[in-house]
């Protein structure tokens, strides 16, 4: 009670990026996507995570279960760390990586931010791979330069915006979680 755990409690879940994948453009039948995504921010508790300084470090689509409620929860905290533990930058998901992170290793709840815009972007893109039309080998240089992606087709404008937001290249400028939080708290779209 009170600790988090790498346990995942696998009552009827499913990945959330096969999910949404395997109906592509089609609305999702469970639950609206705009809900999906309130949940996806009540699952993972990143505000609780980002309040006791614990960064996940690998937020995305793949790591996200879902049941068939729509409830969403994280499922994998393998290279969770305390905030600002330094790393050596050799296997990481450099689509879904904060720019600070694969640069210099510094991660933070802001690089966690950073992820949690990308997540977003797989949510509304029916999980498509980030950054679709540039070679991998070129990303961190596009993103360092200010590249972000375009919304995907549908994608609610107050949604994007917290994409945007999330991938800004200062960190400090990033939103927190608990501030994510209450804009979709408020968030009136409900379909795609």
């Amino acid at each position: 009670q009170g600790k988090f755990s790498n346990k995942s409690d696998m009552w009827s879940f499913g990945i959330l990026l096969w999910e949404i994948y395997s109906f592509g453009r089609v609305p999702y039948p469970r639950i609206p996507l705009a809900d999906v995504v309130k949940h996806v921010e009540k699952g993972y508790k990143m505000e609780y995570l980002e309040l006791r300084k614990v960064v996940h470090r690998d937020l995305a689509a793949r790591n996200v279960l879902i049941s068939e409620a729509g409830v969403a929860k994280v499922a994998d905290f393998g290279l969770a760390r305390e905030e600002n533990f330094n790393l050596d930058c050799g296997k990481l998901p450099i689509k879904w990586t904060a720019p600070e992170a694969l640069k210099q290793g510094k991660f933070s709840n802001k690089s966690d931010m950073w992820s949690f815009g990308i997540l977003l972007w797989e949510i509304y893109s029916f999980g498509r791979v980030p950054y679709p039309r540039i070679p991998l080998a070129d990303v961190v240089k596009h993103v360092e330069k200010g590249y972000k992606m375009e919304a995907p087709e549908g994608c609610p404008p107050e949604v994007y915006e917290m994409m945007r937001q999330a991938w800004d290249l200062l960190p400090e400028k990033r939103p927190t979680f608990k501030e994510v939080k209450a804009k979709l708290a408020q968030l009136k779209v409900t379909t795609v």
